[in-house]
Protein backbone atom coordinates (compact mmCIF):
# COMPACT_ATOMS: atom_id res chain seq x y z
CA UNK A 1 0.00 0.00 0.00
CA UNK A 2 2.68 2.50 1.04
CA UNK A 3 0.37 5.51 1.26
CA UNK A 4 1.44 8.65 3.07
CA UNK A 5 -0.75 10.79 5.28
CA UNK A 6 0.61 14.32 5.71
CA UNK A 7 -1.04 16.75 8.09
CA UNK A 8 0.43 20.24 8.34
CA UNK A 9 -1.95 21.80 10.90
CA UNK A 10 -2.66 20.87 14.50
CA UNK A 11 -5.92 19.31 15.72
CA UNK A 12 -6.98 17.84 12.36
CA UNK A 13 -8.58 14.42 11.87
CA UNK A 14 -8.19 12.68 8.47
CA UNK A 15 -10.66 9.79 8.09
CA UNK A 16 -10.44 7.12 5.41
CA UNK A 17 -13.68 5.13 5.39
CA UNK A 18 -14.32 2.16 3.13
CA UNK A 19 -18.04 2.29 2.42
CA UNK A 20 -18.13 -0.28 -0.37
CA UNK A 21 -19.30 -2.90 2.13
CA UNK A 22 -20.92 -2.95 5.55
CA UNK A 23 -19.94 -5.36 8.28
CA UNK A 24 -21.42 -6.67 11.50
CA UNK A 25 -18.65 -8.82 12.98
CA UNK A 26 -15.35 -7.59 11.59
CA UNK A 27 -11.67 -7.15 12.36
CA UNK A 28 -9.59 -4.27 10.98
CA UNK A 29 -5.81 -3.98 11.25
CA UNK A 30 -3.28 -1.38 10.16
CA UNK A 31 0.50 -1.37 9.93
CA UNK A 32 2.20 2.00 9.64
CA UNK A 33 5.42 3.87 10.28
CA UNK A 34 5.70 7.29 11.91
CA UNK A 35 7.99 9.53 9.83
CA UNK A 36 7.09 12.85 11.44
CA UNK A 37 6.74 14.30 14.92
CA UNK A 38 6.05 12.08 17.91
CA UNK A 39 2.67 13.66 18.61
CA UNK A 40 -0.02 12.00 16.56
CA UNK A 41 -2.88 9.55 16.83
CA UNK A 42 -3.84 6.61 14.62
CA UNK A 43 -7.32 5.11 14.94
CA UNK A 44 -9.33 2.21 13.59
CA UNK A 45 -13.08 2.42 12.94
CA UNK A 46 -15.78 -0.25 12.82
CA UNK A 47 -19.58 -0.25 12.41
CA UNK A 48 -19.71 3.31 11.04
CA UNK A 49 -23.26 4.24 10.10
CA UNK A 50 -25.63 7.18 10.46
CA UNK A 51 -26.10 6.04 14.07
CA UNK A 52 -22.40 6.45 14.92
CA UNK A 53 -19.33 4.21 15.14
CA UNK A 54 -16.67 2.65 17.35
CA UNK A 55 -13.17 4.03 17.21
CA UNK A 56 -9.99 2.66 18.78
CA UNK A 57 -7.44 5.51 19.01
CA UNK A 58 -3.79 5.11 19.92
CA UNK A 59 -1.66 8.13 20.66
CA UNK A 60 2.09 8.18 20.15
CA UNK A 61 2.58 9.06 23.83
CA UNK A 62 1.46 5.57 24.95
CA UNK A 63 -2.24 6.23 25.64
CA UNK A 64 -5.21 4.53 23.98
CA UNK A 65 -8.96 5.23 23.92
CA UNK A 66 -12.05 3.34 22.81
CA UNK A 67 -14.79 5.73 21.68
CA UNK A 68 -18.44 5.38 20.75
CA UNK A 69 -18.88 8.29 18.37
CA UNK A 70 -22.27 9.96 17.93
CA UNK A 71 -23.65 13.11 16.34
CA UNK A 72 -25.86 15.62 18.09
CA UNK A 73 -28.93 17.24 16.51
CA UNK A 74 -26.75 20.00 14.99
CA UNK A 75 -24.47 17.44 13.31
CA UNK A 76 -21.56 17.94 15.71
CA UNK A 77 -19.43 14.84 16.28
CA UNK A 78 -19.27 13.73 19.93
CA UNK A 79 -16.64 11.29 21.21
CA UNK A 80 -18.06 9.25 24.10
CA UNK A 81 -15.26 7.50 25.98
CA UNK A 82 -16.02 3.82 26.54
CA UNK A 83 -12.58 2.79 27.86
CA UNK A 84 -9.03 4.10 28.01
CA UNK A 85 -5.61 3.14 29.26
CA UNK A 86 -1.93 3.05 28.46
CA UNK A 87 0.43 0.55 26.89
CA UNK A 88 4.19 0.13 26.86
CA UNK A 89 3.78 -1.82 23.59
CA UNK A 90 3.33 1.42 21.61
CA UNK A 91 6.62 2.17 19.81
CA UNK A 92 7.36 5.87 20.06
CA UNK A 93 9.40 8.08 17.74
CA UNK A 94 10.11 7.13 14.15
CA UNK A 95 8.92 3.55 14.51
CA UNK A 96 6.57 0.98 12.99
CA UNK A 97 3.38 -0.04 14.81
CA UNK A 98 0.50 -2.40 14.13
CA UNK A 99 -2.96 -1.91 15.64
CA UNK A 100 -6.09 -4.06 15.46
CA UNK A 101 -9.78 -3.67 16.30
CA UNK A 102 -12.23 -6.55 16.53
CA UNK A 103 -15.98 -5.84 16.70
CA UNK A 104 -17.85 -9.06 17.38
CA UNK A 105 -21.34 -9.03 18.85
CA UNK A 106 -21.31 -6.69 21.86
CA UNK A 107 -17.63 -7.44 22.49
CA UNK A 108 -15.00 -4.99 21.24
CA UNK A 109 -11.37 -6.09 21.43
CA UNK A 110 -8.26 -4.15 20.43
CA UNK A 111 -4.62 -4.94 19.90
CA UNK A 112 -1.31 -3.06 19.93
CA UNK A 113 1.63 -4.74 18.21
CA UNK A 114 0.14 -8.19 18.69
CA UNK A 115 -0.79 -7.70 22.35
CA UNK A 116 -4.26 -7.20 23.78
CA UNK A 117 -3.86 -4.47 26.44
CA UNK A 118 -5.48 -4.51 29.85
CA UNK A 119 -9.02 -3.19 29.40
CA UNK A 120 -9.73 -5.29 26.30
CA UNK A 121 -12.19 -6.72 25.48
CA UNK A 122 -15.05 -4.39 26.36
CA UNK A 123 -18.70 -5.43 26.43
CA UNK A 124 -20.40 -2.34 25.00
CA UNK A 125 -24.18 -2.24 25.46
CA UNK A 126 -25.00 1.46 25.80
CA UNK A 127 -24.59 2.46 22.13
CA UNK A 128 -24.86 -1.09 20.72
CA UNK A 129 -23.84 -0.28 17.13
CA UNK A 130 -24.43 -3.39 15.07
CA UNK A 131 -23.42 -2.82 11.45
CA UNK A 132 -21.52 -0.36 9.32
CA UNK A 133 -18.42 0.58 7.36
CA UNK A 134 -14.80 0.32 8.46
CA UNK A 135 -11.85 2.65 8.17
CA UNK A 136 -8.96 4.42 9.77
CA UNK A 137 -8.02 7.85 10.97
CA UNK A 138 -4.77 9.77 11.36
CA UNK A 139 -4.92 12.83 13.61
CA UNK A 140 -2.57 15.64 14.40
CA UNK A 141 -2.50 16.62 18.02
CA UNK A 142 -0.33 19.56 19.00
CA UNK A 143 2.95 19.20 17.10
CA UNK A 144 3.21 19.17 13.32
CA UNK A 145 3.93 17.99 10.70
CA UNK A 146 2.39 14.54 11.07
CA UNK A 147 3.80 12.12 8.50
CA UNK A 148 2.48 8.57 8.60
CA UNK A 149 3.38 5.92 6.03
CA UNK A 150 0.63 3.29 5.93
CA UNK A 151 2.13 -0.03 4.89
CA UNK A 152 -1.17 -1.93 4.86
CA UNK A 153 -4.78 -1.89 6.02
CA UNK A 154 -6.65 -5.18 6.32
CA UNK A 155 -10.33 -6.06 6.79
CA UNK A 156 -11.15 -9.64 7.79
CA UNK A 157 -13.85 -11.84 9.27
CA UNK A 158 -13.26 -12.92 12.87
Amino acid sequence: MDEWVRIKASNLYAYYIYDGETYEDVRVDVNFENRGVNSQQVSLVCRKSEEGWYEFSVQSDGLWYLWAVTMNSEGKVIYNRVANGGSTKIKQGKAENEYGLLCQGEKISFFINGTEPKGSPVAERKFAYRRGSVGLNVSSLRAIPVLIEIDWFKVSEP
